[in-house]
């Protein structure tokens, strides 16, 4: 995912991005706490987080399919490093004392899931610029950035610990590595697994992100635009791959499908 910068004028646009992100970091770092420790100033956050410690405990189904689970498994995971960094500083002795902890204040849990969204959130500014580069040069890349980095929905929903901002990041890298991919029709290839990849990410964020299917399909036909049935070939396999990393990500909903299918049709 090389970005060339051949003159001074695109190393200056590398500068101003950068500027576009530290900026958009401190707006989504800047009241992270807003609320706590009232924990139905955002009701979604409970729910997320409870899965997310219900995961880390050991019980690797979440046992909830309203959202898919790659983002409870993420939060889960930043519980048990906070756990252990706990643990090592000597605050405190155990999961029992954890617990504790969390049911006296539950602020720092919702943090450190609040945190993991401001990171996303902050990471989506540089993957739209990439998209943008994709799409139409150095300049929109950097107009690009500096829109998302203030645009006032976006800076909001990355205080909070839901699926919608980690969606956008994996959404907008996907997006940026299958044009990758589309441009170098006809010339060294350049595999857009990636891209499918993070499309089954994205859409293990957030179901409604298989929109973006379509998407998929055209990277793979625009790479071969005189053969149908090497586009057909290739789109198929991109289609496995997005399906794979999906799944891995979301185990249960092939594990626990009965569940999944119940709550999915909930949604529906």
């Amino acid at each position: 995912m090389r970005w060339q910068v051949t003159t001074e004028a695109e190393i200056r646009s590398r500068w101003f991005i950068a500027g576009a992100v530290c900026i958009g970091a401190a707006l989504r770092v800047y009241g992270l706490d807003f609320g706590l420790p009232h924990p139905q100033v955002r009701p979604d956050e409970g729910v997320l987080l409870h899965r997310a410690l219900s995961v880390a405990s050991g019980d690797l189904n979440p046992h909830f399919f309203n959202y898919p689970t790659l983002h409870i498994y993420l939060n889960a995971l930043a519980c048990g490093l906070y756990f252990l960094f706990l643990l090592a500083v000597g605050w405190v002795d155990g999961s029992s004392q954890f617990v504790a902890r969390f049911i006296y204040d539950p602020s720092e849990l919702y943090l450190v899931g609040r945190s993991l969204s401001a990171l996303f959130g902050t990471a989506t500014i540089p993957a739209c610029a990439l998209l943008a580069y994709r799409l139409a040069g150095h300049r929109a890349a950097v107009i690009a950035a500096w829109l998302l980095a203030v645009a006032f929905l976006h800076v909001r929903d990355s205080h909070f610990l839901t699926v919608d901002i980690p969606a956008t990041f994996w959404g907008c890298l996907a997006m940026a590595l299958l044009i990758r991919s589309a441009h170098t029709a006809g010339t060294r290839p350049r595999p857009a697994w990636s891209g499918a990849a993070a499309l089954g990410l994205a859409m293990a964020s957030k179901y409604n992100l298989a929109l973006f299917l379509p998407a998929l399909v055209y990277a793979g036909f625009s790479r071969h635009p005189d053969s149908a049935r090497a586009g057909s070939r290739e789109v198929a396999v991109l289609l496995v791959v997005a399906a794979a990393t999906f799944f891995m990500a979301s185990p249960y909903v092939l594990l626990d499908a009965a569940t999944f299918a119940q709550h999915l049709a909930f949604e529906a």
